[in-house]
């Protein structure tokens, strides 16, 4: 069976690309997705865009010396959000996007992690979600020309934040992907049969447990059955990645030390539900 098992570059913060990616081998990954966005980043965003072949050259020694297969760019945004009713800061990412996404290109990933924005207060849902659209579908085109692919992550703070609106969202943008994360949903109580009109959307998919009110919750206390869920996007086609995401914001090596082990366990665990589907 193909190693469909994922490391993050970005478990740990303040870490260079090197000491990242150093991570993920030791962990025993052989694909990971790099924080290019995010508090646990190891790049700025916009820097990026401005020197994009500087960047995928920095990408591309790093990986081979750790002989990492590169997957997902993790950006997130440029600091405003994607569904920023500032026309003029919209255009401002698509012009940055544009210069990332040849440097993505040039670097080898597979595609580019976004977060759709926040709802509006003055706006509200529905408009928020309308605004994220009209600025995902450029988005999208430009990965289509650097032949990437453009996934979503449907944040439980953003205006896609359950499973109906985030499939909403994916018709109104074709070619629009997912990065499912259960944990995004399941910590607002949401059960985990409405998450599975996802599946077919689904690109890539973040990992961890978690529990109604816990975003991250401990392996063996959170909630998602992940046999179920590797099951159930098997039927639906899915033959992607699965990136474990325990991640560590503290400066104490206690919490470097618990990340670690979660993911350890985390990804035994899915070693052996991976393991148990057909070829």
């Amino acid at each position: 069976m193909k190693d469909r098992l994922c490391g993050c570059s970005f478990i740990h913060p303040q870490r260079s690309l090197e000491q990242g990616l150093e991570t993920v081998q030791r962990l025993g990954f052989s694909n990971v997705d790099i924080g290019v966005g995010g508090g646990n980043s190891h790049f700025d965003a916009i820097a990026v865009a401005q020197s994009p072949q500087a960047f995928a050259d920095e990408v591309r020694r790093a990986a081979d010396k750790f002989e990492l297969t590169i997957n997902e760019c993790f950006l997130l945004n440029f600091g405003p959000p994607i569904n920023t009713p500032d026309l003029k800061a919209r255009n401002e990412t698509l012009a940055l996007f544009r210069n990332l996404a040849r440097g993505a290109k040039q670097a080898g990933f597979k595609s580019i992690l976004l977060i759709a924005g926040p709802t509006h207060t003055e706006l509200g849902q529905a408009a928020s979600q309308e605004l994220a659209a009209e600025a995902l579908i450029p988005l999208v085109e430009v990965c289509s020309e650097n032949n990437l692919q453009l996934n979503l992550e449907a944040d439980f703070e953003s205006c896609v934040s359950t499973p109906e609106a985030t499939a909403a969202l994916c018709q109104q943008v074709p070619g629009l992907g997912l990065t499912l994360d259960y944990s995004h949903f399941i910590c607002q109580g949401i059960e985990p049969e409405r998450i599975e009109v996802l599946h077919p959307y689904t690109r890539h998919i973040h990992i961890r447990q978690a529990a109604p009110g816990q975003i991250v919750a401990e392996v063996d206390q959170g909630t998602i059955d992940f046999a179920q869920v590797t099951s159930q996007l098997a039927r639906s086609g899915y033959n992607g990645l699965y990136c474990i995401e325990y991640l560590s914001f503290g400066s104490e090596d206690i919490t470097f030390q618990q990340s670690e082990k979660r993911t350890l366990a985390m990804r035994d665990e899915m070693k052996h539900h991976l393991a148990g589907l057909k070829e």
